[in-house]
C-alpha cells in the first residue's frame, strides 16, 4: 500500500505519474525495500482512477532513480525539475509582497495583437499584500516616430490621464511578474521607454 508517509518522490505531468516509495510489507522481496510505480490517470475508469504501467521493486533509492532515468531518458529528470520549480514558485509566492515591486503611481503596460500590435497603459491606484489595482490611462505618440506608411508609431503612457474604463486587479508573482485580466494580456511594469504600436486599415 502506498501512503503519503512512505512516498519518497512523486512526479506528475499531465496524466502520467511516477512514484518512488518505501515498501511497508517486505515479506515478499525482503531485500528490496523500495519500489517504483508508474501510472496513468484514467478518470473515467469504473473501478480505478489510475492504470498501472509499471511497478518494480529495488534494493536502494538510487537504483529506483537509475532505472527510471535509464528507461525513460530525460523524461523523469525533466518532470522532477518541473515539480521542483513549481514548488519553489509556490514558496516564493507565500512570502512575496506586492510592495517589493510596485507602488501607487507606477505605470504598467501590455502589448498584444495578432496582425497588429496594440499597446495599453494603466496606472497603479491601490494595492493589497499580493495584488495591485490599475486604472487605464491615455497614451501619446512619440514625436517623429510615425512610420512612412502611417501605420506604425511609438507610444508613451500619460501619467494621471485616467480613462473612463474599468479598473483591473492584477496578482503580483515572483520577480514582479503580473497575472490576471484577459487571457491575451501580459502586463508588466513600464520602463518609461516608447513602445512600438501598429495598425492595419
Amino acid at each position: 500500500m502506498i501512503t503519503l508517509e512512505n512516498t519518497i518522490e512523486t512526479v506528475k505531468i499531465e496524466k502520467y505519474i511516477f512514484r518512488i516509495y518505501k515498501r511497508e510489507n517486505e515479506s515478499r522481496f525482503p531485500n528490496s525495500p523500495f519500489a517504483v510505480l508508474y501510472e496513468m490517470e484514467t478518470p473515467k475508469g469504473k473501478y480505478r482512477k489510475t492504470k498501472v504501467i509499471e511497478h518494480f521493486v529495488f534494493s536502494t533509492m538510487e537504483a529506483c532513480e537509475e532505472y527510471v532515468t535509464k528507461k525513460y531518458g530525460n523524461l523523469y529528470k525533466n518532470l522532477k525539475a518541473d515539480r521542483i520549480r513549481k514548488e519553489e514558485k509556490r514558496e516564493a509566492q507565500k512570502t512575496l509582497k506586492a510592495s517589493d515591486f510596485y507602488e501607487v503611481g507606477d505605470i504598467v503596460s501590455n502589448s498584444w495583437g495578432y496582425e497588429q500590435t496594440n499597446v495599453d497603459f494603466a496606472q497603479v491606484v491601490s494595492m493589497t499584500a499580493k495584488t495591485i489595482t490599475v486604472r487605464p490611462i491615455a497614451q501619446e505618440t512619440e514625436e517623429g516616430s510615425i512610420g512612412h506608411s502611417g501605420m506604425s508609431e511609438n507610444v508613451l503612457g500619460i501619467k494621471d490621464a485616467f480613462l473612463n474604463k474599468e479598473d483591473l486587479r492584477l496578482t503580483v508573482r515572483p520577480e514582479g511578474r503580473l497575472s490576471g485580466g484577459k487571457s491575451y494580456a501580459y502586463w508588466s511594469k513600464w520602463d518609461g521607454r516608447p513602445k512600438y504600436s501598429s495598425s492595419y486599415y
